[in-house]
């Protein structure tokens, strides 16, 4: 009766189970662009979003989602084993071994599906390859501020000259640490460059992301990513019957931000959380 009635349309839009209500900074992915921002910031946009859905035979399919504002609502925090984690309304439905349950009716016995792969990417060309490079060593190794990079690799010193030469500056170096400077003058090029990136220059290790336009890239231009930036905090281990690759980092954002960036290429992955004698540290592995 209330679907059928358009009088009770702003009723049907804020009922109760329908819909899922998610906190406003849980992050969603537009797979025709490979965008990945917060629902707040989708809303904000207004703009068409298309996302990843689960059909009724359980394969993955396309929605087309319509964003609304449902107040302020007491939310519950859902966190796994394996580091998925997000926050939603009582109601919201999970798919588990029992079939779908709201949230409040969650235990700790139970499985929650997720997506064994998001295999969606842009097609923005926002960076050169070097910009590419430098950025991911940046993220890896780069200095507050000062925006150095600390290295002892030779390939990674390559990337580094690469980039430099690209921009027509030099590369400069005080042992191991390596800084990119052009005129005195004039404003750092590569400053202004990160600076552009939600000025990922202002932060401490801590607090590292992988800028936006990061997500929405193409295939090829995200693997080059990660591969520069596995190169410095990560690793990988392969025998005949077995493989695992991992990412540490004191970013709990940071190390989410590559979880999603491995689901895009199939590779599902986990997060733990490790203590040590500064802010600890989280292990993405698969």
């Amino acid at each position: 009766e209330i679907l059928c009635d358009f009088n009770n349309y702003i009723c049907l839009c804020c009922g109760r189970s329908i819909g899922k209500c998610l906190s406003e900074d849980s992050k969603v992915l537009n797979t025709n662009t490979g965008e990945y921002l917060s629902v707040s910031e989708w809303y904000k946009k207004q703009e068409s979003l298309s996302i990843a859905t689960l059909k009724d035979n359980f394969d993955q399919g396309i929605g087309s989602p319509i964003i609304t504002d449902n107040g302020i609502k007491p939310c519950l925090q859902i966190e796994s084993r394996k580091g998925f984690k997000t926050k939603v309304t009582f109601e919201h439905p999970f798919m588990t071994q029992r079939g779908w349950v709201q949230a409040k009716d969650l235990t700790a016995k139970d499985f929650i599906a997720i997506p064994r792969s998001l295999s969606y990417f842009g097609n923005k060309e926002h960076f050169t390859d070097n910009e590419i490079k430098i950025l991911a060593h940046f993220i890896a190794e780069g200095t507050r501020d000062t925006c150095s990079i600390t290295t002892a690799e030779p390939e990674v010193v390559k990337d580094l000259s690469d980039y430099a030469g690209e921009i027509g500056y030099r590369l400069y170096n005080y042992e191991i640490q390596y800084f990119i400077s052009g005129t005195v003058r004039k404003k750092n090029k590569f400053k202004k460059f990160l600076e552009s990136l939600e000025n990922i220059d202002q932060c401490y290790s801590y607090e590292k992301f992988v800028p936006k336009k990061i997500f929405e890239l193409s295939r090829e231009k995200i693997a080059l990513f990660l591969n520069r930036l596995f190169g410095d905090d990560g690793w990988a281990y392969l025998n005949s019957d077995s493989y695992e690759i991992g990412y540490c980092s004191t970013s709990e954002q940071l190390a989410r931000d590559i979880k999603h960036l491995l689901l895009r290429f199939g590779i599902i992955s986990s997060l733990s959380f490790s203590k040590n004698k500064f802010k600890g540290s989280l292990r993405c592995q698969s």
